[in-house]
């Protein structure tokens, strides 16, 4: 009865190794994906981050109408002043 145990044993233990191997390579893939999406989600978030930059530092810019409106106000300026040949 040992010499008929001692096959089935070993089949038994290839078994449990073979599924211990396949289960530790699904979860190798699995950090990998996790790993690209938390790259992915920095990514995406250092590109609001900039945006959000891009779009403060814009409202400090006077466009090109704003300062024609303001320097026609001062006296004295050349877009105010008329020449007469």
């Amino acid at each position: 009865m040992l010499v008929s145990q001692k096959p089935v044993q070993s089949v038994a233990v290839m078994v449990l190794l073979v599924f211990i191997v396949a289960h530790c390579q699904v979860n190798e893939r699995r950090a990998v994906t996790e790993h690209q999406l938390m790259h992915d989600r920095g990514r995406s978030i250092q590109s609001l981050k900039r945006l959000i930059w891009l779009s403060t530092a814009m409202e400090g810019l006077h466009t090109a109408q704003t300062r024609s409106s303001s320097l026609s106000s001062i006296p004295g300026s050349l877009h105010t002043e008329k020449h007469s040949v």
